[in-house]
């Protein structure tokens, strides 16, 4: 429904004053979508808490059969099967903590997608030049990709100053990527079919709570 359709069926109902009532109906829309996002926010800070706490159990377990040879790849692959997480997932888990041991040192505004490119950065100080780069121009995970294959770390070495780039508007995080390889969320394009913008975000603050909440039944 556009614009205009809402305020032409805004204007049958004659107990309201159609001006006022589309001025709440617009602060209303912007509170929600503030909301959702940040509920998108806080589950991928939760998710990279959580990815942190498994990659530290691992670690702590193979540790503790060091003395066996190839303990920790058959303890990887044993684990894969039981949780049905993927074992590049896993190995992801296991490098972010090896790289990152203390988790107060990762900034929230980093996503996961974002910290499994900085893992893979062998050189340290690279990897702290492209992360504060990544949250001050607000980079999308392609982007970052493009800003590291362009040697953009290289490059401000040798003018002697820091690049900042002009943040390109990015897309609204969608909770498949959050959630992606763990949960279905094709109910949200049900829900987008059947009910308005407001009800979709009730739905997803639900939904989410439920995913979250199944996922912890699933590992008692």
């Amino acid at each position: 429904m556009t614009e205009h359709q809402e305020h032409t069926k805004t204007k049958d109902n004659k107990d309201l004053d159609t001006t006022d009532y589309n001025q709440i109906l617009t602060d209303i829309k912007s509170i929600l979508n503030k909301g959702v996002s940040k509920a998108y926010k806080a589950v991928d800070n939760l998710k990279v808490q959580t990815y942190w706490q498994i990659g530290e159990r691992i670690v702590r377990e193979e540790l503790d059969h060091k003395s066996r040879a190839d303990y920790g790849k058959h303890l990887i692959e044993s684990l894969a099967t039981d949780l049905g997480i993927g074992k590049v997932n896993l190995h992801y888990m296991v490098r972010f903590y090896t790289i990152y041991p203390i988790i107060q040192t990762v900034s929230e505004q980093l996503s996961w997608s974002h910290l499994i490119i900085f893992i893979y950065i062998e050189n340290k100080n690279k990897c702290k030049f492209y992360e504060p780069q990544s949250i001050q121009n607000m980079w999308s995970v392609r982007q970052l990709k493009n800003q590291i294959k362009n040697d953009l770390y290289d490059y401000s070495k040798t003018d002697e100053k820091v690049i900042v780039t002009q943040p390109r508007p990015t897309k609204p995080i969608q909770p498949e990527q959050i959630f992606k390889y763990t949960h279905n969320f094709d109910f949200l394009n049900r829900i987008q079919n059947k009910h308005t913008q407001g009800r979709t975000a009730y739905r997803l603050y639900w939904h989410t709570g439920t995913a979250l909440s199944r996922q912890a039944y699933k590992q008692k």
